[in-house]
């Protein structure tokens, strides 16, 4: 096969991967990332594990270093997988601030207290939950 072939082929290949990830699913779902975050910590916990197991008189430098290598990179997966949680939950915080935003800028002034409290005790519920659940990743 010649050089041009090849690159001919690779090109294309690319191009069918490009446009089947583009046409694919939207992002994955807040659950789907948090879940996806779990595996990650249940991979970097095995390769932690590993790693420590690596630290014995019978391993080589060798063995050490690769094992250094996995920690590695379930760590750098570890660590993706956590900024795009915490992403979720800033986003789920920003959405259920702004609704409660509009919610208190678009009273009715005609409402009563009683009235206006009740409308926006859901935009404030969505707040501290979204609060919440920003708070539990962060160990707040």
């Amino acid at each position: 096969m010649s050089r041009k072939t090849l690159v001919a082929i690779l090109f294309v290949a690319g191009s069918v991967a490009m446009f089947g990830t583009a046409c694919g699913n939207d992002d994955p779902s807040p659950e789907e990332n948090a879940a996806a975050a779990c595996d990650s910590y249940a991979e970097f916990v095995g390769a932690v594990a590993e790693a420590r197991t690596s630290l014995s008189e019978s391993s080589s430098i060798g063995e050490i270093r690769d094992a250094r290598d996995n920690v590695s990179t379930a760590y750098d997966n570890l660590v993706v997988s956590a900024e795009q949680v915490n992403e979720d939950r800033l986003a789920a915080l920003e959405e259920s601030w702004n609704s409660y935003d509009e919610g208190v800028e678009n009273l009715d002034p005609n409402l009563t207290v009683p009235e206006a409290a009740q409308q926006l005790r859901g935009n404030i519920e969505s707040v501290v939950s979204a609060q919440n659940e920003l708070g539990a990743s962060l160990g707040c």
